[in-house]
């Protein structure tokens, strides 16, 4: 293979390819680096804003089995129409829960009773609020589908 003689030969070695040793050897300039990211607000900061607001009587015990999703729990507790209410679940198990992409097999949920929740005026307006807070997180974390989901769930409340 032919090489430019203008070339160095300390760029033609794999290892001079790193991306670290191309930032030193050509740093961006300022106006030209990618913008950073805001800070991340964890599920965590959401539930603490909102614990304590939603109807826990009536609520069921689930213990997490293998190949168990938080999607396809709430969806067998409150049916397919309703699958993006899974924020709930989180809400009530905020102690169990931390992400709901990390749930695994032998944790305590507990599930909420949706309809007793959606006929009290109080809690139905805070699960609102709730769901587009947990969407901001979603849009933070880039999963912009989940995120236009919730908020349209939200803006049905």
């Amino acid at each position: 293979m032919y090489w430019p003689a203008a070339v160095p030969q300390r760029l033609l070695r794999p290892q001079s390819l790193r991306r670290n040793n191309l930032r030193l050897l050509h740093p961006l300039p300022r106006r030209h680096r990618p913008p950073q990211p805001a800070p991340e607000t964890k599920f965590e900061e959401v539930y603490q804003q909102y614990s304590g607001d939603i109807i826990l009587e009536g609520a069921k015990n689930y213990t997490v089995r293998q190949g168990d999703t938080l999607a396809k729990i709430t969806i067998n507790n409150y049916g397919k129409v309703n699958g993006y209410y899974f924020p709930l679940i989180m809400l009530a198990s905020r102690n169990v829960v931390a992400d709901p992409d990390l749930i695994e097999p032998g944790m305590q949920l507990t599930i909420p009773d949706l309809q007793r929740n959606l006929n009290n005026p109080g809690a139905k307006a805070k699960i609102k609020e709730f769901l587009n807070e947990i969407a901001n997180v979603y849009n933070q974390k880039q999963q912009i589908l989940v995120r236009d989901d919730l908020r349209a769930l939200a803006n049905t409340l």
